[in-house]
């Protein structure tokens, strides 16, 4: 009987591993794009620490930086900034910032004119240089002023949208590199397919209160399932301590 129990939660054991690799992503030649609510500490080629949220007053205007990680050979992007035009109001934006650290650089910026108050922001340029290799590494792609126009909760997000819903995303981060190619595009449409991490702005309103940033639940998803697991191999380790317990009393001889 204990040995069947063992043997079942064994074969448990090995479902919810297939199912975490399963649901894994393929990871991509990008470690990661997103949002960093706070610039602080970041340059064109190093980030600081990234912060999710950030707590302002209607009317403020404030930087958010558009960062990657682990790139290389990078020479040009183009990003969808999406937030909501309710609460915010794209003001400004600078992007002499990772694209400079190529050994040549001549950056063209292409982006959406300012002020932008549609809901959505291109931010895009190039390293139009004879650059012998782009930039590699972690920064900043873009640095984006917004101003605080009402009050509420808004978030800043990278996500692919698809225009017309039919299936095929119309707009996404594209990267290109100086080979030509497509960094972080796993499944040959040009977009980057790795990870996002949005951030949230608290227009008279605190971070405290705010809803989780786009991306921001991803790790802690991850984290659940390997807790399922080791929760799992607990309960086989503890069942078969007992069983094997149990045999050694019933094999001692009575007193």
């Amino acid at each position: 009987m204990i040995r069947g129990f063992v043997s079942t939660l064994v074969v448990a054991v090995a479902a919810l591993l297939a199912a975490l690799m399963a649901s894994s992503p393929v990871m991509a030649d990008v470690g990661e794009v997103g949002i960093d609510a706070d610039p602080s500490g970041n340059e064109a080629g190093s980030l600081g620490d990234v912060q999710n949220c950030i707590g302002v007053s209607v009317g403020d205007s404030f930087d958010i930086d558009v960062y990657v990680k682990d790139i290389d050979d990078l020479i040009a992007f183009r990003a969808f900034v999406q937030y909501d035009p309710a609460v915010l109001e794209v003001s400004d934006r600078d992007t002499e910032f990772f694209l400079t650290t190529a050994d040549e650089t001549g950056v063209l910026d292409q982006s959406d004119t300012v002020p932008d108050s549609d809901g959505q922001y291109e931010l895009q340029a190039v390293n139009a240089s004879d650059s012998s290799a782009g930039a590699s590494g972690d920064g900043v792609l873009g640095r984006v002023t917004f101003t605080a126009v009402g009050t509420g909760f808004s978030t800043i997000d990278l996500t692919p949208v698809d225009l017309n819903t039919d299936g095929v995303i119309d707009r996404g981060i594209y990267f290109a590199d100086f080979e030509g190619d497509n960094p972080g595009d796993e499944d040959g449409d040009t977009y980057y397919d790795g990870t996002l991490r949005g951030a949230v702005v608290a227009a008279g309103e605190s971070c405290d209160d705010a809803p989780d940033a786009p991306g921001s639940q991803e790790d802690d998803n991850g984290i659940s399932l390997w807790i399922i697991i080791a929760a799992v191999v607990a309960g086989i380790v503890v069942v078969a301590g007992a069983g094997a317990f149990l045999v050694q009393r019933r094999k001692a001889p009575a007193s």
